[in-house]
């Protein structure tokens, strides 16, 4: 049936250890886990040439979700400049933790991020950092090349033992032939966003809160479109943004000088009801023009994507 059983050979009592896989059209492993143990899916990837990386200046966007030590939801997004001789100096970083932007991780964002990374000496990599608080993660070298239609992916998961968040994303390579102000985003593009619902409104908490928005940026500030939201099971199905009357909350701009990357959305809210719900802001750090990684500021359902 073009599906086929994926088995890792791992120490007793670790798990994952068995997937149902099927190879898509690009050549990937979709991945779900059926080992009993849990669930779970995912993508497996061929490898990028390792001589691409890290080859002078390069800046990687990224997008980590995951938990704190109290369970509660955690997004990471921003940005890490690895100058080629192993060091990270100049990055930026924003934080959502359970709907606290300022906690113990970036007290007050955008957290300056600096750090360094090194081979383990197995094919993944290990970035450490020092700002804003002390991190470690593993990454692995996965799709792309250092052009900007097809740039280099890798992924990433926390390596803490002790008190720092639980999380893992993707990094992207960033198109530094770009100007990152608010002509960049000057298109059509499609966001997919995932979070937490709130429990007092499902039957079987924590439940979820998902939407997908197809919108154009004018170039100029102004968004504008449709999307789709399920938050816990309440319903927004093609809801057309901005207002049909009044002013147009549905905005974006580049934030900071200069111009790095980073910059503040609005999306989401209900733009259709009686009385108009706000849109929330997001922050989007841009790996190109017309695309980066969301990560909501300010809510519990902590909504994370990419655009």
């Amino acid at each position: 049936n073009n599906a086929g059983t994926l088995t890792l050979t791992l120490p007793s009592g670790v798990y994952p250890n068995q997937y149902q896989v099927v190879l898509d059209g690009a050549g990937d492993i979709e991945t779900i886990e059926s080992d009993g143990h849990g669930t779970g899916s995912g993508i497996a990837q061929l490898s990028s040439d390792p001589t691409q990386v890290f080859t002078g200046d390069q800046t990687f966007a990224f997008g980590f979700t995951g938990v704190d030590n109290a369970g509660n939801r955690v997004g990471y997004a921003g940005l890490i400049p690895m100058d080629g001789a192993g060091n990270v100096v100049g990055g930026l970083m924003d934080v959502n933790d359970s709907g606290q932007s300022s906690n113990n991780v970036c007290l007050a964002p955008p957290c300056t991020v600096a750090g360094s990374y090194s081979p383990n000496g197995n094919g993944s990599w290990h970035l450490t950092l020092t700002s804003p608080v002390n991190m470690a993660f593993d990454f692995f070298i996965s799709s792309g090349t250092i052009s900007k239609t097809t740039p280099l992916t890798f992924y990433a998961i926390s390596t803490d033992p002790g008190l720092n968040p639980a999380v893992s994303g993707t990094m992207v390579l960033q198109d530094s032939t770009q100007t990152y102000n608010n002509a960049a985003f000057k298109g059509t593009s499609v966001s997919a966003l995932t979070g937490t619902g709130p429990n007092a409104t499902c039957a079987a908490p924590p439940c979820t809160n998902v939407s997908l928005t197809l919108g154009t940026t004018d170039g100029s500030g102004n968004f504008s479109g449709q999307f789709d939201q399920n938050n816990a099971g309440t319903i927004l199905s093609a809801a057309q943004f901005p207002p049909a009357t009044g002013s147009n909350s549905y905005t974006y701009a580049a934030a900071g000088t200069p111009p790095t990357g980073r910059y503040v959305f609005n999306l989401l809210g209900d733009p259709t009801a009686k009385t108009v719900v706000a849109p929330l802001p997001f922050v989007l750090y841009a790996s190109g023009a017309n695309r980066g990684f969301l990560l909501d500021q300010s809510s519990s359902s902590v909504m994370t994507g990419t655009m």
